[in-house]
């Protein structure tokens, strides 16, 4: 496998609006999910490789989705015998939102969730306002995707609609 890295025109932000272009996001986002560090892209020159993924969490299933979006088979290892939903409330950065743009979940995950208007902090003692962090539109103009809440069940529902159900094995638990 050989490996080139982009150059800065592929790095560009979306550009600020209301509404991410999810068509980018699948053009230019899935460079970024195949190699989130080093922003490389995968030129395979012996053969396609196959990605074994030991665990269908929200990591699995991402990992999954961005390596077929590269165009690499996966197939996923799960040892839960099904989906079951479980978990809390999570945040869901604009960094990482722009990774399920570019998967194809993203406008999926923005109608389930809540887009706090700002990030509060109080002092325990007195009740005072000690922090008074702007999200909401603020967040959206800046990063141009949006800041969510929203709960781990309901992200863990919408990967496997990014990683064909077919690449995912069941009832499988690595040992050894």
């Amino acid at each position: 496998v050989d490996m080139e890295l982009l150059g800065d025109e592929d790095l560009r932000l979306w550009p600020t609006g209301r509404t991410p272009d999810p068509a980018k996001a699948g053009a230019q986002m899935w460079k970024r999910c195949a190699a989130p560090v080093s922003y490389r892209k995968i030129q395979m020159t012996h053969g396609q490789p196959s990605i074994a993924i030991i665990g269908a969490g929200i990591g699995g299933l991402a990992a999954s989705a961005c390596l077929r979006k590269a165009g690499i088979e996966t197939t996923i290892y799960e040892q839960a015998p099904a989906f079951a939903r479980i978990g809390a409330g999570i945040q869901m950065s604009p960094n990482a939102m722009r990774v399920l743009y570019g998967i194809g979940i993203g406008e999926r995950i923005r109608d389930m969730a809540f887009e706090p208007p700002h990030w509060r902090n109080r002092d325990s003692d007195t009740g005072n306002l000690t922090n008074d962090h702007p999200l909401g539109p603020d967040a959206f103009d800046r990063y141009g995707v949006p800041y969510l809440l929203m709960h781990l069940g309901d992200l863990h529902a919408a990967l496997p609609g990014a990683a064909p159900d077919a690449t995912i094995r069941y009832d499988h638990k690595l040992s050894g």
